[in-house]
């Protein structure tokens, strides 16, 4: 009897231990809740009390010596899992109050230490990276004793903490940019947003329809107005001679703001802008936002769904390209005053629910757009703010073409590359557009030789507009050094009289007209060398792919890399595919691109 009772005795102990750890797992996810209620007490109650039982398992893990034994290891690897994400929610829950706090000075104009709370918000994130590391270096242990069905789980988890703690790193770096266009220490700023529809794509993302002009100050929110581009193009006095190939191929005589983002360089097109602004208007910004149907996207997959009265509809992700291109702006000559463009009413409707919105979907909705940032889908443009241009410039969100270099690095060469487009053909042609680009790279002694391969397929069964045949002026942006060999399309030479060639900045800029008729399909294919001086033993180069703006489906991309003999690529990041001497690396176009490779004799 004694044996039995003490065997029992045994056994209850990691029973109840087991009981309280799942308590701890339990009680965690009750937290979320809360935050959204704005529950704060509560929620705090809840993590002192989970706190508590872990520390009490602690303790009994100690006492009872329970890592001298195999599982008792496994079960206090668990329990300080479970402490360092305890650790992790106290930091999140107190960002969670200084995030609302800093949401209700922004929506609800209540008064906010704007300098103590962005303060603390920075060291919050700081300590919350710190932490997540730390989580994330524990779930990379060894979980394989776990029940089947759970064994991926520390991998997956592992994953998404790398993706957040990603958006934490560049939320803390743009801190200050963010205190400077909410106008915080007493400053008035007001933003031109351009609501660009790329399903008729321009230079920097899409068609300008409609323009919102954002208001803030000290902190607060006052006012968002939307107007129609062209009832303010209809303001515009005199002729504005446009850029010669947008005169050419698009065929407007005159210029305006609606057409002024024609440079794919975001900033160049901003000056342009800003001046359309002030002519039409009489009015200077503190910048220039641009902005996608792409970002409206993921701001409503945030929301779940919105209403727009004026149209009668409901709009979730499943149905909002849809509908944009079902009320799509039929309207090409300035003056007209017809109601709002749908992307305009969108735009007025999304920023009121964003008011309404609770914390725990400010973060969500926080973390969408430092996505759209990432991708280009969203710019940011400043006039005039040297730091904060800086800041952006730094993180890649002002749109401009990159200058990339090998630093201090020797034997290295760059291989930039930029397609952009600009649908010419009055319509919505890129709604129906699949495309696919493949590079193939050969590497001599002396020199890098490229072809480019772009496929395009217009899915349209009809011409009739907002469809139709996709009519673009593509440039392409290689290395300023490149030099051409030909471009093809389905195997047929484009004749130089119908190429452009400029040197912009330390880039090439390569433009020709392309059309893709309707339910039909157009490879492009451009042959280019680099050359660059002959090495001995070692070898790197980059590759970098700016997507641009605009390029809203998952462009399917490859890269074939062609080694010379007798060389072996040391490092090559990210990881690539050797097959038979060559490098093959292929991804999806959804941000930029950029490839390291390193060789060596």
């Amino acid at each position: 009897m004694v044996l039995v009772l003490v065997f029992l005795w045994l056994l209850t102990i990691p029973l109840l231990m087991a009981v309280d750890t799942y308590r701890v797992y339990s009680d965690l996810k009750k937290v979320e809740p809360m935050v959204v209620s704005k529950n704060w007490i509560l929620a705090s109650e809840l993590l002192e009390k989970s706190e508590r039982r872990v520390s009490g398992l602690e303790s009994k893990i100690e006492r009872w010596e329970m890592r001298d034994w195999q599982w008792g290891r496994r079960f206090s690897d668990l329990v300080v899992l479970e402490r360092e994400i305890l650790e992790v929610g106290e930091i999140g829950l107190e960002l969670a109050k200084i995030g609302s706090v800093l949401s209700e000075g922004v929506f609800q104009r209540k008064v906010v230490d704007w300098e103590g709370s962005m303060a603390q918000m920075e060291l919050g994130l700081g300590d919350l990276e710190e932490r997540l590391s730390m989580v994330q270096a524990r779930l990379g242990g060894d979980w394989g004793w776990l029940p089947g069905k759970w064994r991926m789980e520390p991998r997956k988890m592992a994953e998404k903490i790398g993706d957040e703690k990603e958006k934490i790193v560049l939320l803390k770096k743009s801190l200050e940019t963010w205190s400077y266009m909410l106008g915080v220490g007493g400053n008035r700023r007001e933003f031109l947003v351009l609501l660009q529809n790329e399903m008729e794509i321009r230079p920097t993302g899409g068609f300008i329809g409609s323009v919102g002009f954002l208001s803030l100050e000290d902190g607060q929110f006052l006012d968002f107005t939307v107007r129609d581009v062209y009832s303010l193009d209809g303001q515009l006095k005199g002729h504005v001679e446009p850029p010669e190939e947008l005169k050419k191929y698009l065929g407007e005589p005159g210029w305006y703001l609606r057409d002024a983002n024609w440079e794919p360089d975001f900033l160049e097109s901003v000056e342009d802008i800003n001046w359309f602004l002030e002519k039409e208007m009489g009015k200077k910004v503190d910048g220039v936002i641009g902005m996608n149907l792409a970002v409206a996207e993921k701001i409503v997959e945030v929301l779940e769904k919105v209403y727009i009265p004026d149209y009668e509809e409901e709009i979730t992700v499943d149905n909002l390209y849809e509908q944009a291109e079902l009320y799509s702006e039929n309207k090409f000559f300035p003056g007209s005053s017809q109601k709002a463009t749908f992307l305009g009413m969108l735009g007025n409707v999304l920023l009121e629910e964003i008011k309404l919105l609770g914390p725990d979907k400010y973060f969500e909705l926080g973390g969408a757009l430092l996505e759209a940032l990432e991708e280009g889908e969203l710019m940011i443009g400043m006039n005039g703010a040297e730091e904060a241009e800086r800041i952006l410039s730094d993180l890649g969100w002002n749109g401009q073409l990159e200058r990339v270099s090998c630093g201090k690095k020797e034997n290295c060469v760059v291989n930039y590359l930029h397609i952009n487009e600009a649908n010419v053909g009055i319509n919505k042609a890129n709604y129906f557009l699949k495309r696919s680009v493949e590079q193939v790279v050969d590497i001599s002694s002396d020199e890098f030789s490229s072809v480019l391969k772009i496929s395009y397929e217009n899915t349209a069964r009809t011409s009739a507009w907002p469809a139709g045949d996709y009519k673009a002026y593509v440039r392409v942006y290689v290395p300023r050094k490149a030099e051409l060999d030909w471009i093809m399309v389905d195997e047929e030479r484009i004749k130089s009289d119908d190429l452009t060639e400029k040197i912009k900045g330390d880039k090439k800029e390569i433009g020709f007209l392309l059309t893709v008729p309707i339910l039909e399909k157009r490879k492009v294919e451009l042959k280019y060398s680099l050359g660059f001086d002959q090495v001995d033993d070692n070898l790197s180069f980059i590759y970098y792919l700016q997507k641009q703006a605009g390029w809203r489906d998952k462009t399917p991309f490859s890269l074939l890399v062609s080694l010379p003999e007798g060389w072996n690529p040391l490092q090559v990041y990210p990881e690539a595919v050797l097959v038979s001497g060559k490098l093959l690396y292929s991804d999806q176009i959804k941000k930029d691109l950029k490839i390291g490779v390193e060789l060596a004799r």
